[in-house]
């Protein structure tokens, strides 16, 4: 469930540190795209300066800005998180952020890295994209049936969403 997928990044976080060189994390529906040596060259390359970029498309189609271009491929600041980790590109810079950041495991691995503006890591990602997910492979992570909840942690919820809200507004402003 969560706690392994969790479990499964955060043990790739410390390999990378321990390594003190960058990887890249899959996740096992992760598709190659057409581009995706293209893209490995690139992150092989002088020219790449980031801590971090994902390789997976956008799920929320979050607004964006170009920070840089690099030929076919540019590197693009999303205003919001990504909504899965099907693969990204890391750096041990960038691993120990999220370290530092998983002294408790209260939220999911993807909303966790998309906490930018606690992390600091900055929510780039690489595009085109090199990376889908596999739609065939049916995830075991989501149970189906809905859950009900009392009105205190509905209330609980929508405060902490604001919260979350304010300070990715404000740390997009300032990035």
């Amino acid at each position: 469930g969560q706690l392994g997928c969790y479990a499964s990044h955060y043990s790739m976080w410390e390999k990378c540190v321990e390594l003190d060189y960058p990887i890249i994390v899959l996740e096992d529906d992760a598709k190659f795209k057409n581009n995706f040596l293209e893209v490995l060259d690139f992150i092989n390359s002088d020219k790449n300066t980031f801590e971090f970029f994902w390789l997976q498309p956008d799920r929320l189609k979050n607004k964006r800005k170009l920070i840089s271009n690099f030929g076919n491929l540019s590197i693009y600041q999303f205003s919001k998180g990504f909504a899965g980790t099907t693969g990204y590109y890391l750096t041990p810079q960038a691993a120990r952020k999220f370290l530092t950041q998983s002294k408790e495991w209260y939220l999911t691995v993807d909303v966790t890295m998309d906490r930018f503006f606690e992390n600091k890591v900055p929510p780039y990602a690489i595009v085109p994209f090199c990376l889908e997910d596999d739609g065939e492979i049916e995830s075991t992570i989501y149970e189906k049936q809905k859950k009900r909840r009392s009105l205190k942690i509905v209330i609980m919820r929508e405060l902490f969403n604001l919260k979350t809200n304010i300070k990715r507004r404000i740390y997009n402003l300032f990035h």
